[in-house]
């Protein structure tokens, strides 16, 4: 079981992630985008159903995290180690 977080944790570590992890990933994706449409999700109170109309299934995870099936940590991308 992961640790439940509101809605405003979710988002607030979403734009961190976004802040600190390298725009496009190893397979060439919009690591930006990716987040970005999951904090929309959040912030706009879309429904599963909605969302995935919206964006596809690609974003949908954001829902497992906000519903405590899954952490966090799951949806991140890699963010560089401090020097």
């Amino acid at each position: 079981m992961s640790k439940a977080m509101t809605k405003e944790q979710i988002i607030a570590r979403l734009k961190e992630n976004k802040a600190k992890c390298k725009q496009f990933n190893f397979f060439g994706e919009d690591c930006h985008k990716e987040l970005d449409n999951r904090i929309l999700i959040l912030e706009k109170d879309y429904s599963p159903e909605q969302a995935e109309d919206v964006f596809g299934v690609d974003s949908l995870d954001v829902f497992d995290v906000l519903f405590g099936e899954m952490d966090i940590d799951d949806i991140l991308y890699p963010e560089p180690k401090n020097q």
